[in-house]
């Protein structure tokens, strides 16, 4: 698993604040990520970053990973 962070996200406070959201979904959510893969997460430019909660994390990567599974592009 990668997390790369752009400066166009903001400053160092922003992009790690970012980076520590995506790890704790990660290690809470270890089920739902495909196992044998790498995968690279690489967040693009929004307003919002500076007030980034779990909970928008949370239903973007899980609803994302599940579709996956449901399309068999993931086993």
């Amino acid at each position: 698993m990668g997390i790369t962070v752009s400066k166009k996200i903001g400053k160092a406070v922003v992009r790690n604040r970012v980076k520590r959201v995506v790890r704790e979904f990660v290690r809470l959510y270890q089920d739902l990520l495909p196992g044998g893969q790498d995968i690279v997460i690489v967040p693009k430019k929004h307003p919002v970053w500076s007030t980034l909660k779990f909970k928008d994390v949370e239903e973007d990567l899980s609803s994302f990973f599940k579709s996956l599974r449901e399309k068999s592009i993931i086993v």
